[in-house]
């Protein structure tokens, strides 16, 4: 549907059961074809499902600041990974993303071993890293390092990760988490595997750096 201004009282029902109706939250596109830039005015882009808020013309329509963004990255996978032991190497590396100095961003992982006697015993790790080189362990920044011991349960092990990140300047990173396996006493494989099948790695957006609070 076309966008309309009302400049008359004598507008038809139909148009206030339509146009009225519909750019109460305006359905538009990505190239926001047909609307007029108005301070406040609020748009969904139908191919891009974002929802904006126009605010200048210098900045134009940005997300609504006053809501959490939710999941930034997220991965699963169903395949699984050879590790080396007694070093930490690459799990996945997150696509870029743009990361907001207003915001305030939670990182989770859960990971799984298998292929490990019972009995077995050593330590786990899981780290997150900014930057550096995303098929390169122990690169860029780190963001923190969660470590466990090794508690197994029919010849699996699981670590969990949960870490607030620190504040960021406005500006496009990539995220890389990085796993080891070190100290193990006995093995039914030469490397065991990471199993991706139940496991999961997220950066995410829990709301504006002033009033977000961590959840539990």
């Amino acid at each position: 549907m076309a966008y309309k201004d009302f400049t008359a009282v004598t507008s038809s029902i139909d148009d206030f059961n339509t146009y009225l109706m519909d750019q109460s939250i305006v359905r538009t596109d990505s190239a926001h074809t047909g609307i007029t830039p108005t301070a406040g005015r609020c748009i969904y882009e139908q191919d891009t499902s974002k929802f904006l808020t126009y605010t200048t013309a210098a900045t134009g329509y940005v997300a609504p600041w006053n809501l959490p963004w939710g999941s930034v990255k997220v991965t699963f996978s169903g395949s699984q990974l050879t590790l080396p032991l007694s070093s930490e190497t690459v799990l996945f590396a997150h696509s870029s993303a743009t990361y907001y100095s207003t915001r305030k961003y939670m990182a989770y992982g859960s990971v799984n071993f298998v292929s490990i006697d019972a009995g077995s015993m050593g330590q786990t790790s899981l780290a997150l890293f900014d930057g550096g080189d995303p098929a390169v362990a122990g690169t860029g920044t780190l963001m923190g390092r969660t470590n466990g011991s090794i508690t197994v349960i029919n010849g699996t092990a699981a670590l969990q990760y949960q870490m607030p990140l620190p504040s960021f300047t406005t500006g496009a990173r990539q995220f890389r988490w990085d796993v080891g396996l070190f100290g193990v006493s006995t093995l039914s494989n030469t490397n065991p595997e990471f199993l991706y099948d139940y496991s999961w790695l997220a950066i995410v957006d829990i709301g504006p750096l002033t009033t977000a609070t961590l959840p539990p």
